[in-house]
């Protein structure tokens, strides 16, 4: 750059006192075409920095969503494999209540067949005459 107000390069040592003076009090006037630059270049500046920015947040926002999506994803994981051993619990509880009383089933089945034939037996031997008809005999229940 030129400085218009020393007539010479900025920084120069070889200023002068008065050209100090002068550059202080005068105005220093850019072109307009330059000035618009300047502008659009600071307005870019500005609005990259500001886009990078929202970048960033939106990036942060997203890692944030994710990494709450992912704990609760263990989290609701964890409950179904607490979940899945009480039931896996239960279903054995029941079917252990279940295999028993199908055995016990079987057993007052094999009983009761027993108990009949030894009732049938007995009243074959010491029961009514043939042909007593249903004397002995209590009517259907109702």
């Amino acid at each position: 750059f030129f400085c218009l107000a020393c007539s010479g390069k900025m920084g120069n040592k070889s200023s002068t006192a008065a050209g100090a003076a002068a550059a202080e009090t005068s105005n220093i006037y850019l072109s307009d075409d330059l000035q618009a630059k300047v502008m659009n270049e600071f307005q870019s500046k500005h609005l990259k920095e500001e886009w990078e920015k929202r970048q960033r947040a939106i990036l942060a926002s997203r890692n944030k969503r994710i990494a709450e999506d992912e704990r609760r994803r263990v989290g609701l994981e964890q409950e179904l494999n607490v979940f899945r051993a009480q039931n896996a619990d239960v279903q054995s509880k029941l079917d252990a209540k279940i295999d028993s009383a199908s055995a016990r089933f079987a057993d007052l089945q094999v009983e009761l067949r027993y108990e009949a034939d030894r009732v049938e037996k007995k009243l074959g031997q010491g029961g009514p005459p043939k042909g007593a008809g249903n004397a002995g005999r209590r009517p259907p229940p109702c």
